[in-house]
């Protein structure tokens, strides 16, 4: 049981700490004076360290953040400002470590967590920022640790 809930626990961090994170980048988009069109910040070291389009000063589209050698990090997607779309984390060996999914700022559709290896770990549903259908967790050699099913919770 132990090892279930620190499993579960690992996966929804990983998310959930990547979406908190996002509040740096709404601040530094508040204070830019550019209200539409492209916008990038470098390293100190001149490479990107993201992208994003503001249209009248929100956040629309695709954003993506880099590390600071120069591999994508994420792909966050926006509309008017909000979370909306199909979030994709990356390691910094470019391997997918997150997939997630938005609506109208809320959690919503699958969300997908694999380990630094590529091996799936977790797989969540959300509607409306609420948990549904089955959720399921694998250990690291990929074999199935628990399923969890809020169909009718």
């Amino acid at each position: 049981m132990k090892k279930l809930v620190l499993i579960a626990s690992f996966c929804l961090a990983g998310m959930i700490g990547k979406a908190q994170s996002n509040s740096d980048t709404d601040k530094s988009v508040a204070s830019l004076n550019q209200t539409d069109g492209i916008v990038a910040e470098y390293f100190d070291n001149g490479i990107l360290k993201h992208e994003m389009n503001l249209v009248k000063g929100q956040l629309e589209g695709q954003m993506k953040v880099y590390f600071e050698d120069g591999i994508l990090q994420e792909i966050r997607s926006y509309k008017a400002g909000k979370f909306d779309g199909t979030w994709v984390t990356f390691n910094a060996n470019g391997i997918k470590v997150a997939e997630a999914n938005f609506k109208n700022n809320l959690k919503n559709g699958k969300w997908i967590i694999w380990d630094d290896k590529g091996t799936k770990r977790c797989e969540m549903v959300y509607e409306n920022g609420k948990k549904i259908g089955k959720w399921v967790t694998w250990d690291e050699n990929g074999v199935l640790v628990s399923e969890k099913d809020y169909t009718n919770l």
